[in-house]
Formats: structure tokens, sequence, C-alpha cells
């Protein structure tokens, strides 16, 4: 039964820093369904959902739940940067040796300005997203990390101007058998 999934207007979805990617638990059809309802518009009621998706209101508010208590889904405010006082945001691209990665990963995650930290392959293994309030925190910023045991080398990219801020259509996922 396809519950919902065709011809949906969707935007964008938000996260927070307690999402992981340890994945203990996969979203099935209806919960792909649901998020798919909430990216459409995140205020969307349980009631509304359940009569779009054609599934009892608790079926929704259960699934909804369990959505967020396994970290599937948090459902915050996603804003722009610059419109809340944040004009120095960045993509800062960090080198850690890899014997001080897991600790560097701790103390990173744990910096206020830090939006999204994700290990990657490539010229960095760590890439960091951050929210700085101007020029001068974001030096702070970059000083701070550096000084982290194990880091070899920060590079700094600058946004300039913020075009899109979204992620893709929850449609694109696959639910895995």
């Amino acid at each position: 039964r396809q519950h919902g999934l065709k011809n949906l207007n969707l935007k964008n979805i938000t996260g927070d820093n307690q999402m992981s990617d340890n994945v203990e638990y996969v979203a099935d059809e209806l919960d792909l369904a649901i998020l798919a309802e909430l990216q459409d518009d995140g205020r969307k009621s349980f009631t509304d959902i359940s009569k779009v998706l054609e599934v009892a209101v608790g079926t929704v508010r259960n699934r909804v739940n369990r959505l967020i208590d396994n970290g599937t889904v948090a459902i915050v405010p996603r804003v722009n940067p610059r419109r809340v006082g944040f004009s120095a945001p960045a993509i800062i691209g960090v080198s850690v040796e890899h014997s001080q990665l897991k600790d560097a990963i701790a103390k990173i995650s744990t910096f206020h300005e830090v939006s999204w930290l994700a290990s990657v392959i490539g010229k960095h293994n760590l890439i960091v997203d951050v929210m700085c309030q101007d020029l001068d925190h974001l030096n702070n910023f970059i000083v701070e990390l550096g000084s982290i045991s194990g880091v070899k080398d920060v590079e700094i990219t600058f946004y300039l101007n913020i075009h899109k801020i979204a992620l893709p259509p929850i449609h694109f996922a696959k639910v895995k058998p």
C-alpha cells in the first residue's frame, strides 16, 4: 500500500546534533510518508497527517514519537544564520591524527558554534559546519579548534551567501527490505 508518497510537495526537514548514523532502526514506508508530510509542513498536526495517509491519528503520533525517540528525526527550526545574528557561518575541514580522532570528535561536538560534524574521506577527515556571530568570533573558534590535541590542519570555507537551506525530499529515501 502506498501511504501518500506520490504527488507530495516537499520542502525541507531539520535535524539536530543528537542524530547519529548508527543505524539500529530503519524507517519503513509509512514512516517515510509521515516524514514527507512533516517535511512539507513541520507544524502539520497528527490529525491532518492521518487524514492524508488514511491511517489512525494514534498511529501517526506513535510513529512520530518513536522516530524522535530513536534519533531518526528531530523537529526543530531550520534558520538562515544571517537572519538570526550569525554573520560568519563557515564550513571547516579538519585533519586530525587518526589515533586522536575519537577524542577530537567528542571535543568538537561540545562546541555550541557547531551545527553539524561529519567524518569524511578526502583531504580532511572531519567537516565542521559552524555558525559564528562575526569574524572575530570565527577567528577565536578556529584558534580553539586548532588547539585540540591531534588537530594537524584546519581549512576554512566562509559562506558569502546562502542560496538554499534544505535537505533532499524524503521521497528520495529508499525503504530497505
